[in-house]
């Protein structure tokens, strides 16, 4: 439904469907969004991050990347959507024209 439309929003409704780490959630969206590159994945990161900090996202799990999985050293945290970030995802979605659609 939000494929193509503001990241932030395709991101609500990523983790609208279940609990997800954050090194899942941005090579998905690197693809998405055509953001291969370090910065890409970078800029998605910082995005989730804002949405936790908004109270859209809580964080439920945190470990020191050792594998490699996102960048070896940094943090993997595994986030779930809040009950306020499933009202905003809630109400977007109701107010989102179809792709195309005039005003």
């Amino acid at each position: 439904m939000m494929e193509g439309r503001p990241m932030k929003f395709r991101l609500l409704e990523v983790f609208g469907e279940g609990e997800r780490w954050n090194c899942e959630v941005i090579p998905e969206m690197q693809r998405e969004y055509g953001m291969g590159d370090r910065y890409g994945a970078d800029t998605i990161n910082f995005d989730i991050i804002e949405m936790a900090t908004c109270g859209f996202l809580s964080r439920i799990d945190v470990k020191v990347d050792s594998e490699g999985l996102y960048r070896e050293g940094s943090l993997l945290i595994r986030y779930r959507i809040t009950d306020l970030g499933r009202a905003q995802l809630e109400k977007i979605g109701k107010n989102l024209r179809k792709k195309g659609a005039r005003a």
